[in-house]
């Protein structure tokens, strides 16, 4: 057969020996021998041979977390057992080091991101650059869980010990603290801050709802804005204030309590005097030791008092303003008549006893009466 033209030139038969008109040896190729390259081993061949694989330096074994090299031909030319910072290990059921720079602090802790390090036992890092103390739970990029049983969870979420800061930069800063929602902040011991920005900045103190402050020491502060910035001090509503001092209280959206015992309950209700009380909406109690009850009930001198709608005082001192339901205008005293009784169409009011002097003011369908009255 010509090994140039792939044309049959002979062929030698076992038993009649040459066919055609050539002698095998008289045949001619360009192929005289086969070599063999890296990684091969049985060449060169020139007649007949076996081609076979080389040997490498590994040693036929199973490997655990197996370390290998392979080079340009696909061959794994080294193997070790590997660490098993990364892998599952029966005796320590938990996972280990996973991620650049990891670093684990012992049996039983968890660490995953890149930096992320647990500084001792049965701590959890979850995170980039995460990191948790004993017991301590840090999760997210940048958590940190700095104490025992601090649990952390969100970014750059920080707590110290026993205490939890759940959201993106929620901070408990403080021994038993916690801060739930983004940048919520409790600092102090056992203060609570739930919602964006809550803040509860004193011992006890609870601060729940978007920019609520608690700043004062067991002071509570409930709604968006809602601020109690005194010890003890109460606010519930939307942007209730009690900045008054360990007994002021502020209840309803927009509500002030601003003074030492004030109370004010009610949508834009104000208590902004000593001892001053105002309930209702829009009640307005300004002066010391008054009280205004009813929607926009004005009680504007010390001692006074307003009940009812549009009730006012009208700056008459110890003055009491009494107006009905359904009266047109409102019951306002004057001087030397410190009593105003409005009364709807109909109204009967039954007075008392009064002595020498005394003086009675009625309005009555928005016309004022003032009744001198003796003693009998």
């Amino acid at each position: 057969m010509s090994t140039t033209d792939g044309t049959l030139a002979g062929f030698r038969s076992p038993s009649d020996g040459f066919l055609g008109d050539r002698d095998p040896d008289d045949l001619t190729g360009t192929v005289t021998s086969i070599n063999t390259g890296v990684g091969l081993t049985g060449g060169p061949i020139t007649i007949a041979g076996t081609v076979t694989l080389t040997d490498t330096a590994v040693v036929p074994a199973a490997y655990t977390s197996a370390d290998i090299t392979v080079d340009q031909q696909g061959r794994i030319t080294a193997a070790a057992d590997g660490s098993m910072s990364a892998m599952f290990d029966p005796a320590d059921p938990v996972f280990h080091g996973t991620g650049t720079s990891a670093a684990n602090g012992g049996v039983g802790s968890v660490t995953i991101g890149v930096s992320a390090s647990t500084t001792t036992s049965t701590s959890v890092a979850v995170g980039d650059t995460a990191a948790a103390a004993l017991r301590a739970i840090a999760i997210g990029h940048n958590a940190t869980a700095s104490f025992t049983d601090a649990t952390a969870v969100g970014e750059s979420a920080t707590a110290v010990l026993n205490g939890t800061a759940l959201g993106h930069g929620a901070t408990a800063s403080f021994q038993e603290a916690t801060a739930l929602g983004e940048l919520a902040t409790a600092t102090a011991l056992q203060s609570t801050a739930v919602g964006q920005s809550a803040n509860a900045n004193q011992p006890l103190a609870t601060a729940v709802g978007h920019l609520s402050t608690a700043s004062g020491q067991r002071a509570t502060a409930i709604g968006f804005g809602a601020a109690a910035t005194s010890s003890f001090n109460i606010s519930l509503g939307e942007q209730a204030v009690s900045p008054g001092n360990d007994t002021a209280h502020a209840i309803g959206r927009l509500t002030l309590a601003n003074a030492a015992s004030a109370q004010a309950y009610g949508a834009f209700t104000d208590a902004t005097a000593t001892r001053a009380n105002a309930f209702g909406y829009a009640a307005q109690c300004i002066a010391a030791d008054a009280a205004a009850f009813g929607s926009s009930a004005l009680a504007d001198v010390a001692s006074g008092l307003a009940l009812g709608h549009l009730a006012d005082t009208n700056l008459v001192v110890n003055s009491i303003s009494l107006n009905a339901s359904g009266v047109v205008g409102n019951a306002q005293p004057v001087a030397g008549h410190e009593l105003a009784i409005g009364l709807a169409a109909g109204a009967v009011v039954v007075i008392g006893t009064f002595t020498n002097s005394h003086k009675l003011g009625v309005v009555i369908n928005g016309t004022q009466y003032h009744i001198a009255l003796d003693a009998v």
